[in-house]
């Protein structure tokens, strides 16, 4: 793997240097050892390595090139479940697009993150990027796609986006409008997918607290459950003037297309593309830092319908400069066949607990 990520980067300097363009090169290593324990107290360990190269080559202040590489390795229990897309092996192009800029225009075409919502784990309009549970502000893959952004105005901007299949009607299409009136950000939407089309509205201002509202409303859908039904998050966050500052966010999800307790469909849901299966969740976080070295936080997540339930304690440490290490754990409190210990998952694993450790460095 090493080899192989070596190579394409030597011959992508290579290539840019020629061409005379502005090169800069950054990125991170990563390792992570995992301990899981299980309903009968049996223990399972893993390790999962990973490096990430990001390269930018500007041949102007108009055209920029964007090259994310990254190279994974597992060993353990995670060759046999994912968690947190960590059965990935291997060198691939995690993002890989280019942008042209034309006065208040800009096109970028390739494999890229897209940001679509305002919401911290729960996103109704984001019909793009994964979410997991474990870890809310995961670094995902980008997504092939077409976007062009279009500035309307000092503090508003138009993007549209397109995700091409093989069929048309199977493509992914979304029309955002964004714009700030009296400080407060407003977001309108539009989305079809293979589930079907809606519109969105989003609200988001601070107001001694932060505060964000997002809804969509599905105006076409071939699945009953999704026609003419309501996706709806509200959040807040707040950091409190305690000690060097205790900052809590928590959001409420509510989603009218979700499934019954009793009639989770986990092969539906795939189809779907559905980040969560019920209808309520609640999600709350708090973060701590002791000095500029130690900070403490905590979230859980909860399906508030089948009560299933993650909560996740860790301890963060900056020894030094581009340097952290996080120690913590993934407890799960659910009983079997709820989202969080789904049937379809081995006994070994179902329910399970996770001890972890994380070393990250950043150059």
């Amino acid at each position: 793997m090493i080899k192989k990520l070596a190579s394409v980067i030597s011959l992508f300097l290579f290539t840019t240097n020629f061409s005379g363009a502005n090169t800069s090169l950054s990125g991170y290593i990563e390792g992570r050892y995992f301990i899981l324990i299980n309903r009968y107290n049996h223990l399972y360990q893993s390790l999962w390595s990973r490096a990430v190269v990001d390269i930018e080559a500007k041949a102007n202040q108009n055209a920029k090139l964007f090259i994310r590489i990254r190279g994974e390795e597992s060993s353990g229990f995670l060759n046999e479940i994912s968690l947190i897309e960590s059965s990935k092996k291997g060198v691939s192009f995690d993002r890989f697009y280019f942008d042209l800029n034309r006065k208040n225009l800009r096109l970028r075409m390739g494999k890229q993150v897209l940001s679509w919502s305002f919401g911290y784990i729960f996103r109704p309009m984001d019909i793009f990027m994964p979410v997991s549970v474990y870890e809310p502000t995961f670094d995902f893959s980008g997504i092939n796609s077409i976007k062009l952004s279009a500035s309307t105005g000092r503090f508003s901007q138009l993007d549209a986006v397109m995700v091409p299949e093989r069929e048309y009607e199977n493509s992914k299409f979304a029309l955002k409008f964004i714009t700030n009136i009296a400080g407060a950000d407003l977001l309108f939407n539009y989305s079809h997918y293979n589930v079907g089309d809606f519109l969105g509205f989003a609200f988001k201002r601070d107001i001694g607290i932060g505060l964000w509202i997002e809804s969509i409303y599905f105006i076409d859908s071939n699945i009953n459950r999704y026609s003419r039904k309501l996706n709806t998050l509200v959040g807040f966050d707040y950091t409190f003037p305690f000690g060097n500052g205790l900052y809590f966010v928590t959001e409420y999800n509510h989603d009218q297309t979700g499934f019954e307790v009793d009639n989770y469909d986990f092969s539906a849901a795939m189809i779907e593309e559905r980040k969560f299966l019920g209808k309520n969740y609640l999600f709350s976080m708090f973060n701590y830092p002791f000095d500029s070295k130690f900070s403490v936080s905590m979230f859980y997540v909860s399906n508030l319908d089948d009560k299933s339930l993650i909560l996740s304690p860790s301890l963060s440490y900056n020894p030094g400069v581009n340097v952290t290490i996080n120690f913590g754990a993934y407890f799960n409190f659910s009983k079997d066949g709820t989202e969080f210990a789904p049937n379809i998952l081995s006994k070994s694993y179902r329910g399970a607990h996770y001890l972890y450790l994380f070393i990250k460095t950043y150059f």
